[in-house]
């Protein structure tokens, strides 16, 4: 161990250097405190024995000054002085000191004072080692965390861009939306086509959990479900002969999407779905749902019509059979879907939004136009949580004959 001594007696420093040396540690020596703190400064001295009188700084001073410059190491100081008061020990270790000796020395009991200095300048070390190893891994943890939010906030742009465009007619009929994510990446995912043959599809979707695993199926999904002009699309038929798009029944896409999922995906890793074809010609909608929140039919007299369809979430049930309905729509009517993160939002008291207020709510604002609707459908639900941030995502859907 480096130790430096300041001592402005020379009979002092020899013997102290005598005993040091002896004992295998480096010494160095100081006249006074000026001169031992410009050692301690270009040096890597880790152990100082000062003297509490000395000519141009003494030892307290010495001490205030190695404890008010940030070395980048610990310094283990002992006071080594002729005063014996108890007064000049409390004032010698409230500037900093850690140890404190009073002259005549007892040379076994210096060297027994030196071991402990070691051992606390080594368990410093020890401790700065870790920390800076602490503080690399955490700018490594900073810089990592830094790379997955821009790529979180990436995907969730995408995400947002593969909604589809909103206040959208087909036909007769007309399509609104509003969706709010509970995070930066969401489970929900909705769409709507018009197919070749003239028919529109449509769907929404909730994946299980939330999350980074969540949004990444609901990316797959949404890829799946889109009419895509290929041999494998998972929902149509492809004529080589006409290269048109057909839509299957909802009951075989669930069927299919269930086996599908229950071979390739964690058993855990479920959704639920309604997904419908509108057939214009006949006005005839074809809606199959699994697990998925009731779907609600608002007519235009007034009257909601929550349409309890059959249906296991997809990848919980093997070999189930999915129901399928018909109904049709009359103008001014409309179809409302929408996620559990409406009728399922929980509150301070966990009290639940529920289906009985939802159904409330849609009957009490009989002549509200689709998008208005929404928004105070939306408004309703923040209103009724007491703050804007959500548990679980909210979208909903509404699809009204015009």
């Amino acid at each position: 161990m480096k130790i430096l001594i300041a001592d402005d007696l020379v009979d002092t420093i020899m013997v102290l250097k005598r005993l040091l040396k002896t004992a295998g540690h480096e010494v160095i020596a100081a006249s006074n405190g000026k001169e031992a703190l410009e050692i301690i400064e270009s040096s890597d001295i880790s152990i100082l024995i000062t003297d509490w009188e000395m000519p141009v700084m003494n030892g307290k001073d010495l001490v205030k000054a190695i404890r008010a410059k940030d070395l980048g190491r610990y310094i283990f100081i002992i006071i080594l002085t002729a005063k014996t008061g108890k007064t000049e020990m409390i004032e010698g270790l409230e500037a900093g000191a850690d140890d404190y000796i009073v002259k005549p020395f007892n040379s076994h009991e210096l060297k027994v004072r030196i071991r402990a200095g070691e051992r606390i300048v080594d368990l410093e070390k020890m401790l700065a080692e870790k920390n800076h190893h602490l503080s690399e891994a955490k700018e490594q943890l900073e810089d990592a965390l830094s790379i997955i939010n821009k790529d979180i906030t990436a995907a969730a742009a995408l995400q947002n861009a593969l909604l589809p465009q909103n206040n959208v007619t087909y036909g007769n009929y007309k399509f609104n939306w509003f969706f709010i994510p509970a995070k930066q990446l969401a489970g929900d995912i909705f769409n709507y086509y018009l197919l070749d043959d003239g028919k529109i599809v449509f769907f929404l979707l909730d994946v299980a959990g939330h999350g980074v695993s969540s949004s990444m199926l609901s990316f797959t999904l949404n890829n799946i479900l889109a009419p895509y002009s290929s041999e494998n699309a998972v929902f149509t038929r492809f004529d080589a002969d006409e290269s048109s798009l057909f839509a299957s029944s909802p009951a075989k896409l669930f069927k299919k999407l269930n086996e599908h999922f229950l071979k390739s995906y964690d058993a855990m890793q479920y959704f639920t779905i309604i997904y419908g074809i509108i057939d214009p010609e006949k006005d005839i909608f074809t809606l199959s749902r699994a697990g998925h929140t009731l779907p609600v039919i608002i007519r235009s007299g007034g009257n909601v019509e929550f349409l309890d369809i059959k249906g296991s979430p997809i990848a919980m049930l093997p070999n189930f059979e999915f129901e399928e309905i018909e109904f049709q729509l009359l103008p001014g009517d409309r179809l409302l879907l929408y996620s559990d993160g409406i009728t399922e939002c929980i509150r301070e008291n966990d009290e639940m939004f529920g289906i009985e207020r939802l159904r409330n709510f849609l009957e009490s604002r009989t002549g509200v136009n689709s998008p208005q609707l929404l928004e105070e459908i939306k408004g309703a639900v923040i209103s009724f949580k007491e703050k804007s941030d959500f548990d679980d995502d909210l979208s909903a859907l509404i699809i009204e004959k015009v």
